[in-house]
């Protein structure tokens, strides 16, 4: 699933990332909520033809009875994760701004 843009009408968290406000689809924490399954940050970057480096995080879980507060703290090590790869990364992501962003 991807988790670097919330389209219109989906639910997003509100996190932080580079110093900025930001958010992240709410659907992957909910879904490793109802099920149990971890949710684990999987980025690739291009580095030549037909070659790229997959750098995965740590698994994020999410408790099946979690609150608000426990989906914020999610999300937030979600943005950490993205963060980290972006820093490491810079090229490898376009930041699409949509209606929800004018």
């Amino acid at each position: 699933m991807q988790v670097d843009r919330v389209p219109t009408p989906v639910r997003g968290r509100t996190v932080t990332m580079f110093g900025s406000p930001s958010r992240v689809p709410e659907g992957p924490l909910r879904l490793g909520m109802l099920t149990g399954a971890p949710i684990i940050p999987v980025f690739a970057a291009r580095t030549g033809y037909r070659r790229y480096e997959i750098v995965a995080y740590p698994a994020i879980r999410v408790a099946r009875h979690a609150s608000p507060t426990d989906l914020d703290t999610a999300a937030q090590i979600l943005a950490d994760a993205m963060e980290r790869f972006l820093a490491a990364h810079p090229t490898q992501w376009f930041h699409f701004r949509g209606d929800e962003d004018r």
